[in-house]
This record gives C-alpha cells, structure tokens and sequence, in this order.
C-alpha cells in the first residue's frame, strides 16, 4: 500500500503479474512503479471517481514504456465534473481507448468472475457494488431502501495472496453499501483491512458503530489507514474506538502521522534520514518527515514492512498522543 497522502493507492504483484488498485494522486505511485521494476500492469482498478482515488491514472497513461493490459473504473459519477482535473482524466482515457492502448471499462460490480482480474498466483474478487447498485447509481434509492451518494458505489475488492493473506480494499464504502452488503449475508472476511475513506467518513452520523459494524464483518487482525498529515485528524477517534471496541488486539498502521497523534509539525523529525522504519517503497509523507508508517509491505505472513520495532520507537519519540495507543482498551 502506498503512501499517497490522502487518498488511496495499491499494488499487487505475482508471478509475473501486477495490477494496481486505485491510483492517488502523487508522485508515488510513478515512483512505486518504477522501483519495483514494473514494465506491464496487468489491470489498473479505479474504485470510484474521487480525484484522490483517479488522478494518478492520467500520471501512468503519460508513462509510454508502461504497458497497461485494462483499466476498469467505478460507475459513480464525476463529483467536480467541471474541474480542470475531471478533464485531463477524461481527455487521457478517451486518447487510451481511442488507439487501443488497454481497455477502458465502467464495467465494474460483482458479477466480475474472480478470474477476469486475477493472475500470477493472486485472487482478485470484485464484491461490491452490486449490479443493480451500480445501474443505479449516485442519488438513487439502494436494495434496501437507503438513499446513495458516489461513496455507495465505491468498488470493494478482496485479494488473496498466494500465500493465502486476504486484504479487503473497500475504497470509500459507506453505511449504505455496508448494510446492503451485510443483509445479503456477502462474506467480506479478510485479515487486512484497509479502512474505508481514510477513517473519517463525515456524513455517517455513527462513526464508532460504522467502524465496529465494518470490523464485526471483516474480522481484520490489522487495519491500515491511507492518510495524509491534514487539520482533520484521520482516523477519528469515534473510527478507532469501534475497531477496538471489536478487536482490541488489533494492529493499526496509518501511512501518514496523524495530527490527532501530533498535532504540530514542529514536532516532526527535521531529517528523513531519521525515519529508518520506513520501508524502500516511495511514500509521499517521506521527504516531509509526514511518514508515519509510510508506504507497506504485506506478504503472507502478514506486514513484512515498516520494521515493526523501528515502528515503535519512532511513536514513542514524535507521537505525543499516539491515539491507536491511547485509544486501545487496557487488555487482559
């Protein structure tokens, strides 16, 4: 998972294979690329529109000796359709689809077989929307009778590992689509979870019993949070107190310092040299000292980066109120 700031961002790879999911807007994601060595993504999967999931896709269609085999994108709708931003993705899409680069798809819901995106050993299955969510759409009524925004239409995607590690990336899911997910009994188990819309979802009026609700149907052992270092603390502590309140065991990593943890940046280190946790994954937070846990690295066996010893220290030294600490019920 790479740090972007706030937005989201994630690449997966095989046996000589690779997608990616989501495609935030910073210089990261052309640098994760590189760095790992990636000459082909085999799918680029755009969870919804929002400029913070979309706007790197115009960054990778520049990139000509990147060979992209299909970009499938959510069916909400643009939600600043006038911006300048909204353009220049349209304009790259369109010039991609037009002399047949890759396949450029709105064809997105959970009638996907889970072969059409899977490859090099890895399984890539497309939960939500539903199809009759997606043909709905933003401003309609869902199945069970809520009223939905762009957020209800978010793709969630759950990808297991070879080695069998799940990691549910549920893009900006919100109560509407969760409680339709859940009244039709959908399995969203998996041990990784990346907490939808970067732990703040502003409208629910319920935060704690969201995030409680979404743990209570993930039954995730670690919870990552794609953040950037902004005035809103993200997550929120009404977030992290429902994921406790299910798993108080649960292991939480932020890609960026939140400033519910630290609320200045004066308190940050002066050097990125001094963040030697961090993994070899370019993040955005990084030459900033932003970095929490910086971009991560999951395998089979669960996190196998940022150190987690180094982790530690590193909140123990800049966190001053370090909330997936302070906010953690005493075990017993």
């Amino acid at each position: 998972m790479i740090d972007v700031g706030h937005g989201n961002c994630a690449v997966v790879t095989g046996a000589e294979w690779a997608m990616m999911i989501d495609a935030g807007a910073s210089a990261a994601v052309i640098q994760t690329v590189a760095h790992l060595g990636i000459t082909r993504l085999d799918s680029i999967v755009i969870s919804h529109r929002d400029f913070d999931h979309a706007r790197g896709l115009v960054q990778l269609l520049g990139r000509e000796s990147l060979e992209i085999g299909a970009i499938y994108i959510g069916a909400d709708a643009a939600k600043n359709p006038s911006a300048p931003e909204t353009a220049n993705l349209l304009v790259a899409l369109a010039d991609a689809k037009a002399n047949g680069r890759c396949v450029v798809s709105r064809d997105l819901d959970d009638t996907f077989t889970t072969e059409r995106l899977s490859g090099g050993g890895v399984a890539v299955e497309v939960l939500a929307p539903t199809f009759a969510t997606a043909m709905t759409g933003p401003k309609g009524t869902s199945p069970v009778g809520l009223p939905m925004t762009s957020n209800s239409v978010s793709a969630v995607l759950r990808v297991t590992l070879a080695d069998g590690l799940q990691i549910l990336l549920p893009g900006d899911m919100d109560e509407v689509a969760l409680e339709e997910l859940t009244t039709a009994g959908a399995d969203l188990s998996a041990d990784v979870l990346v907490f939808p819309h970067h732990g703040s979802l502003g409208t629910v009026p319920d935060e704690r019993g969201f995030a409680a609700a979404v743990m209570r149907a993930v039954g995730a052992h670690t919870v990552l949070f794609s953040v950037g270092r902004a005035q809103k603390a993200r997550p929120t502590h009404e977030v992290l107190s429902g994921v406790f309140d299910i798993n108080p065991e649960a292991r939480i990593a932020c890609t960026q310092l939140s400033s519910g943890c630290l609320a200045a940046d004066t308190g940050l280190p002066n050097e990125s040299a001094a963040l030697t946790h961090l993994t070899a994954i370019p993040g955005e937070g990084q030459s900033r000292c932003r970095s929490c846990a910086g971009s991560m690295s999951l395998s089979g066996v669960g996190m196998t980066g940022p150190d987690s010893e180094a982790h530690e220290a590193f909140l123990v030294a800049t966190a001053s109120t370090p909330m997936c600490r302070d906010l953690r019920p005493p075990l017993s």
